[in-house]
């Protein structure tokens, strides 16, 4: 069901909103690679380098300190996961394939991540609706049942965008600055920086007021259908010099 919805975005993305007539071998490939070996690389580094108290800060009841553990833990490091694919093919594939389909990858990337890790929530709701009916029987089997299909629904449709869209603006900065060969390092650390903010931003104001959540989910997405015009206004000066 989840790996459904990443693909349903998937062609939605590289058909539509990229128009991206290349390959979709790598695009796919860094689905699964982020899906599978990205998470796994994001648990370990959690669970064997970050310290405690950086990975509770976003669950903190401040909400200053929670904002910042969901831009500096959640967003950033799921960004930097993210973007490995897109780094993976411009180092093997930088003279085979257009800039536009590095950003597809990265696109594919957030796709992976956030398919895979829906199977981990949908696990947490099979789990909390086991729990409920322990202990309010019939009621508590219903409303765990309903909790876990409204979530589940909401994360694969929803959440599963939004993961390729934050992904996909840093695969944006990174293409940019592969291409003009200047100033590199600053440009791939304003993307990952801009996507961990928006993405933090997003995850805490989810938790808040949905609604504001929703306006920044819209803001993204145009903000990146900006930066897909850039790369297409570039790409075409290229081609006519």
């Amino acid at each position: 069901f989840a790996l459904f919805f990443a693909f349903v975005w998937g062609v939605i993305f590289k058909k539509f909103i990229l128009n991206d007539p290349g390959t979709w071998r790598l695009p796919v490939a860094s689905l699964f690679f982020t899906g599978v070996v990205g998470i796994w690389l994001l648990l370990f580094i959690y669970r064997w380098i970050m310290p405690n108290f950086y990975l509770q800060m976003a669950d903190s009841q401040n909400p200053v300190v929670s904002l910042f553990g969901f831009i500096f833990q959640v967003g950033l490091w799921e960004e930097i996961i993210k973007a490995v694919p897109v780094f993976i093919a411009l180092s093997w594939f930088k003279n085979q394939l257009k800039p536009l389909t590095f950003v597809t990858i990265g696109v594919f990337s957030g796709l992976g991540f956030a398919a895979f890790e829906n199977l981990h929530y949908g696990e947490t709701a099979i789990n909390s609706a086991y729990n409920l009916t322990r202990t309010y029987d019939v009621e508590g089997l219903v409303s765990g049942v309903q909790n876990a299909m409204v979530m589940v629904m909401l994360r694969s449709v929803s959440l599963v965008f939004w993961h390729a869209v934050f992904s996909g603006i840093v695969a944006y900065f990174i293409t940019t600055a592969y291409i003009r060969r200047e100033k590199m390092g600053a440009l791939i650390f304003l993307g990952i920086a801009a996507a961990a903010f928006l993405h933090g931003l997003y995850d805490w104001l989810a938790g808040i007021q949905p609604t504001l959540a929703a306006l920044l989910a819209g803001f993204s997405f145009a903000l990146f259908y900006g930066y897909l015009s850039k790369l297409r206004n570039a790409m075409q000066l290229a081609n006519q010099s």
